[in-house]
């Protein structure tokens, strides 16, 4: 899996674990929000009653955690008959909490749920990589070959969408390490979506992005009943299941469609 990157056959020992790690930190942050959708089903339905009646933002709670908490067992018991059916379930998800939060006009969460589908997909491509099925579209225009392929692209261009959200564009830091910050986010991004080392791109991805969800996402250190908490603890699990869609873009590569 790592033959094609010479530099990092240090990795090889561990390339069946991977994989594994991966698929758990992917679903983290549907755990979490599929738990606390039961747990905190009070004050959600209520705010969701707003837009739906008490009924219905019962059954869409009730519906979204149960997707979650499923979707995300069969990611991690990773059974090849029903992962795709994990996948869909995931991303439908993902869609069905956008409209109904009214987030999908959110710049920052509109990338950030990208980048999860981007996460999704290189999982689905992993799969048929692993399997030796190279089509999930059943259509003339896609040969077997090239479905997998567009599978990788669209996952790592969906997945490098996390950076664009967290560039400091606006930041209140000195002028001039926002401009080296931007460049240096900016570069990192192009080689993920072209695919010019990119695994070595993943890797330094997942070391910076681990570093920033602690400094940046600790939830702990927040009063429990602090209104921003819940921010964070979301925020905080949705990073380590955009790692873990890093950790799979290192173990799958970024396909034939890239400068690699």
């Amino acid at each position: 899996m790592f033959e094609s990157d010479n530099k990092i056959l240090w990795l090889k020992p561990y390339e069946k674990y991977v994989p594994i790690i991966a698929r758990f930190l992917l679903v983290a942050t549907f755990f979490e929000d599929g738990i606390r959708m039961y747990i905190d089903s009070e004050s959600q339905v209520a705010f969701l009653s707003r837009r739906l009646s008490n009924f219905g933002a019962t059954a869409f709670l009730f519906l979204c955690g149960l997707m979650q908490v499923i979707g995300g067992l069969l990611v991690i018991i990773y059974n090849p008959f029903l992962l795709d059916y994990a996948v869909y379930m995931l991303i439908l998800n993902i869609i069905l909490q956008s409209i109904v939060y009214q987030t999908i006009t959110d710049a920052v969460l509109f990338l950030r749920n990208m980048s999860l589908i981007g996460g999704l997909l290189l999982l689905l491509s992993e799969k048929r990589l692993q399997e030796g099925k190279k089509a999930i579209l059943s259509t003339p225009l896609a040969t077997m070959a090239d479905t997998t392929r567009y599978l990788q692209l669209a996952g790592r261009a969906f997945l490098a969408l996390f950076l664009i959200g967290h560039l400091p564009f606006d930041s209140t830091s000195s002028i001039l390490l926002n401009i080296t910050l931007v460049i240096f986010g900016i570069v990192i991004l192009l080689m993920v979506v072209v695919g010019l080392k990119t695994r070595f791109s993943a890797i330094f991805l997942v070391v910076i992005v681990s570093i920033g969800n602690v400094v940046w996402n600790s939830f702990w250190a927040v009063d429990f009943h602090h209104p921003d908490r819940d921010f964070f603890q979301y925020y905080f699990f949705q990073t380590i299941s955009l790692m873990g869609g890093l950790l799979l873009l290192i173990s799958v590569g970024p396909g034939s469609f890239s400068v690699d």
